[in-house]
């Protein structure tokens, strides 16, 4: 709306970025804004903020603290959050979908989870 319309709508998203710029964050940095998929959140507002900087909303300040957020999801506190990516990935994350095991033909051959999966193996995907 900001790019399109611009006006109320570029002070709407300026007012938003300096808020969200000022909650809590981690430890290591993460804008924390909920405890329910809080990476999640945060790569979502980092978007934002990027899209906001794109605007000259701020832009030093808004891209520096987008890409601070994206460099905690890639791996800036010693691991990364992004499955076959970066230092130390998850192996086992908790994703309904990643625990379904499925034929060639994409039929259910069984469900599983951490606690019954053959041996806990860890997920081989590499992003490269």
């Amino acid at each position: 709306m900001a790019e399109e319309f611009g006006g109320q709508y570029t002070s709407a998203l300026q007012s938003f970025m300096n808020d969200i710029r000022g909650f809590p964050t981690t430890p290591g940095g993460m804008v924390f804004i909920d405890q329910w998929g809080s990476l999640r959140q945060a790569l979502n507002v980092a978007f934002i903020g990027f899209k906001a900087a794109d605007l000259g909303i701020d832009s030093s300040t808004n891209r520096a603290w987008a890409a601070r957020q994206v460099d905690y999801a890639l791996g800036s506190v010693g691991h990364s959050y992004v499955v076959g990516f970066g230092n130390n990935p998850p192996l086992r994350p908790h994703h309904r979908s990643r625990w379904v095991a499925y034929t060639f033909n994409h039929t259910v051959t069984h469900l599983c989870d951490p606690t019954t999966a053959p041996g806990g193996l860890p997920v081989h995907s590499t992003i490269q």
